[in-house]
């Protein structure tokens, strides 16, 4: 027993208070965050809906094997805080949808969409990409071809 100015308060009470005044455990929007070795951001296989926060100095980012469904206009300014991205890994993900000149701006040699679930990927999504940037275009939209506009 502690005493208190209220009287005596047992330590399974102290227990009890301090478990319902601690600080509660919360799940913020923010995504884990990336493990970075030289200029590669790891961001792969960890459950993202979103693209993270990237470091500035990332050259090489890989977002494959996540749950991306969409690459937004926040998602893509997200990969613009990383000017001298060269390549990305999207591979095996859900993406139904890149914004237009997601990637404009970006130096990029290499980009990998296989195995997502884009029908059409609109030129503009494209515009300034490196031309081959995409290898096959027919193993990343098979069945499928690039819409205009």
């Amino acid at each position: 027993m502690f005493p208190t100015e209220a009287g005596t308060t047992t330590a399974a009470q102290m227990t009890t208070a301090a478990a319902t005044t601690a600080a509660p455990t919360t799940t913020t929007a923010s995504a884990p965050s990336c493990a970075k070795t030289f200029a590669t951001c790891d961001c792969s296989n960890r459950g993202l809906t979103m693209v993270p926060d990237l470091d500035s100095g990332c050259k090489t980012l890989l977002l494959n094997d996540n749950n991306l469904s969409s690459l937004t206009s926040a998602d893509c300014t997200k990969l613009k805080a990383a000017p001298l991205l060269k390549k990305i890994n999207l591979k095996d993900n859900a993406i139904t949808d890149i914004a237009d000149d997601c990637f404009s701006g970006l130096p990029l040699e290499a980009l990998f969409l296989q195995n997502n679930d884009l029908a059409t990927l609109r030129e503009a999504v494209l515009d300034n990409v490196a031309p081959n940037a995409l290898g096959d275009p027919s193993a990343v939209l098979p069945g499928a071809a690039l819409a205009e506009g």
